[in-house]
């Protein structure tokens, strides 16, 4: 009796969710695309979050994979009811929510548009989880900005408003956002970077699908028609390394790309190439600063073109403290305590923990602009920790020191689910980037929406663990 009580609850709640689904579907999903009607014709990102996938996928293993469920999900947090937790926010749990970002003069601003059921109780969750927001309501559509507002000369609620009554031009007026949006992917974004010499890229519109085992992430980005002639990469990605980096764009200041303030990470370079391969970390005497020495597997090339400028760099980080340089030796120390080996020259600068002279392997001709693989169990696996024999620290902070980290790195080995990150840009056309990138689940029999929130779970109670 008890196995037909229960299996006739869940006949019940997934009927009701697929009608339910249906019906929001048939009769009120078609309307959504009037979000876009409120979004400005100058918001150079756009983030769309297609809710319902999420709920639907969620629903779909709570009913049809119990067990495996509840190995992701604690029992506390799976028994709430979803659209009751959407509810008490007044929020539509079948409808899209709709994130943009603008770029004003002395501020970015980030504005969400929510498809809302109960006004007031939408105005409560604000009051309650972003207190200093504004919000102005339309028919069925609350404009809410997110960015707390730091500079008092911006007219925010002038803004808003104008947003609602649509008086101001329109993104849908410059791109068919709505066409490049696909309803069955999880999360659609649009991005429209600041054309310089650093970057060649106009805009872009990227998917995110959260499949069985993998994270997919695919995009096609268009080049400026007059933009900047960038080469493709020069040395050939290592997948063997824990991290393994090659890019011939700015990706260190690709803050710049959306951003009017200075962000440079680093000064410009023709090629980037970074191979991480694991780190030993030996606890020492804090007498003498820190409590610990660095000895990193690192190698790193940047080619360059102006020697002056990175000399110059280099100096600031030593004025700064940043980093300790060794002329005579050719060495390099940084603040987390790591030597490296070092070389400047007017092509390139090259750092190690290894030989200064060894060299990357260089790259076919494959018109790539970005690739990047992590190794994510390696990453862990390759980061050890010990006691420095030359200035170790006392008995009692070595065998506390070690069993703390020892202890941190098994926590986070068993709760790491993600197995390989990957991204690469390469060059279709003349015009043409298309971006393919894949972050891989250990648990390939799973769903990657719940590994993601597993790992979102167990990510947050071990850094509160610690």
């Amino acid at each position: 009796m008890q196995y037909l009580k229960k299996y006739a609850a869940i006949f019940v709640l997934l009927s009701t969710f697929l009608v339910v689904r249906f019906v929001a579907e048939s009769f009120i999903l078609e309307s959504d695309d009037e979000m876009y009607s409120y979004i400005p014709q100058d918001a150079d990102i756009v983030v769309e979050i297609n809710t319902p996938n999420f709920i639907g996928e969620l629903m779909n293993q709570r009913v049809f994979n119990e067990e495996y469920f509840f190995t992701r999900i604690s029992p506390s947090d799976s028994d709430k009811d979803f659209s009751e937790a959407y509810s008490n926010a007044g929020i539509n749990i079948f409808s899209k929510i709709v994130l943009f970002r603008e770029a004003w003069a002395l501020q970015n601003i980030w504005i969400g548009i929510f498809e809302f059921e109960n006004k007031s109780k939408f105005e409560n969750f604000l009051e309650e989880y972003l207190p200093e927001s504004t919000v102005v309501f339309g028919k069925s559509h609350a404009i809410v900005q997110i960015t707390p507002i730091t500079n008092t000369d911006l007219n925010i609620d002038a803004h808003l408003e104008g947003l609602k009554n649509q008086t101001l031009k329109n993104i849908i007026d410059r791109i068919d956002i709505a066409s490049n949006f696909k309803s069955e992917n999880e999360i659609n974004f649009y991005v429209s970077p600041k054309v310089n010499e650093r970057n060649p890229i106009d805009e872009g519109f990227f998917a995110l699908n959260f499949l069985k085992d993998e994270i997919l992430l695919t995009g096609t980005l268009t080049k400026a028609a007059n933009s900047y002639n960038f080469p493709f990469i020069n040395y050939n990605i290592n997948n063997n390394a824990a991290f393994s980096l090659r890019s011939s764009l700015n990706t260190s200041n690709g803050l710049n790309f959306f951003n009017s303030e200075n962000t440079d990470v680093l000064p410009a370079y023709n090629q980037l190439a970074v191979d991480y391969d694991g780190i030993q970390i030996d606890l020492c005497d804090r007498s003498n600063g820190l409590p610990f020495k660095c000895y990193p597997s690192l190698q790193v090339q940047i080619d360059i073109n102006d020697q002056l400028i990175w000399e110059n760099y280099i100096n600031d980080l030593q004025i700064r403290k940043l980093v300790l340089l060794d002329p005579e030796n050719r060495t390099i120390n940084t603040a987390i305590g790591a030597e490296l080996n070092y070389l400047l020259n007017a092509k390139e600068l090259r750092l190690s923990s290894l030989s200064i002279d060894s060299t990357f392997v260089k790259s076919d001709s494959n018109k790539t602009y970005i690739a990047l693989n992590i190794n994510v169990e390696n990453l862990v696996k390759k980061t050890s920790f010990g006691v420095d024999q030359e200035n170790p620290p006392s008995k009692l902070e070595s065998t506390f020191g070690l069993a703390f980290a020892n202890d941190m790195l098994s926590t986070i080995y068993k709760t790491t689910n993600i197995s390989r990150i990957n991204f690469v840009m390469k060059e279709k056309d003349d015009l043409i980037i298309d971006a393919i990138g894949r972050i891989s689940m250990t648990n390939t029999t799973g769903n990657s929406i719940l590994e993601s929130l597993y790992f979102m779970q167990t990510s947050g109670e071990m850094l509160s663990g610690f």
